[in-house]
């Protein structure tokens, strides 16, 4: 089944990833992320022998993992161990999907390479220290900005007639999905992550830090 958006592709991945987190957050599994890099490193890179371009793409979130797990000065020696591994294997996954799609492999692999060493500079090396105003707003942006610009994007640019020229539809409609982008990121703070706090608070963790019968 295609995806109603293009982009939503990666939803499938996230929600897989996030709903094994619930689950190991239910079953009381202690130090979650020692747990994923450990056995979850294992298992993807038994995952790739059979479904590659799947397991490559995991393979982002376990990175994700180490780089805060790096951050917080914990594990080390697993969250690098892991991350080189993971990290491999997201970058044959990169060189195997851009030679399918008839791009360079290389480039695709270069590129993936060059962009982990620039999150690893934003996180862990000197530019880490440095604070940047607005920086968390602009990043609650982005997410919902990438969600909602393709399909209505592309109406608005195609609703945008022929006196306008391609760079002035760019600007206006980039404007436009920048401000729609912010506003959702606002109504989900204050709305959407505020009722689930509260629901949390008073139905789910109660149940966790309740005693185990077993």
């Amino acid at each position: 089944v295609l995806p109603y958006d293009g982009v939503y592709w990666t939803l499938a991945y996230e929600i897989f990833f996030y709903g094994i987190v619930f689950g190991l957050i239910l079953f009381r599994v202690r130090q979650i992320e020692k747990m994923l890099l450990s056995a979850g490193c294992a298992v993807l890179l038994l995952l790739a022998y059979f479904m590659l371009s799947e397991a490559s793409y995991l393979a982002l979130f376990l990175i994700g993992v180490g780089f805060y797990v790096l951050g917080q000065g914990r594990h080390v020696v697993l969250a690098i161990g892991s991350m080189v591994l993971m990290m491999a294997l997201a970058v044959a996954g990169a060189y195997v999907r851009a030679e399918a799609l008839g791009f360079s492999g290389l480039a695709g692999a270069v590129i993936l390479g060059c962009l982990f060493l620039v999150f690893g500079l934003l996180t862990l090396g000197p530019l880490s220290k440095k604070a940047v105003r607005g920086a968390r707003d602009i990043g609650l942006i982005t997410y919902p900005l990438y969600l909602l610009h393709s399909k209505i994007g592309t109406a608005l640019m195609d609703q945008l007639g022929p006196q306008f020229g391609w760079a002035i539809k760019v600007t206006m409609v980039g404007v436009f999905m920048v401000l729609c982008s912010w506003l959702v990121s606002r109504l989900d703070i204050r709305v959407v992550q505020k009722g689930l706090r509260g629901l949390y608070r008073a139905k789910v963790r109660p149940l966790l830090l309740a005693p185990s019968t077993h």
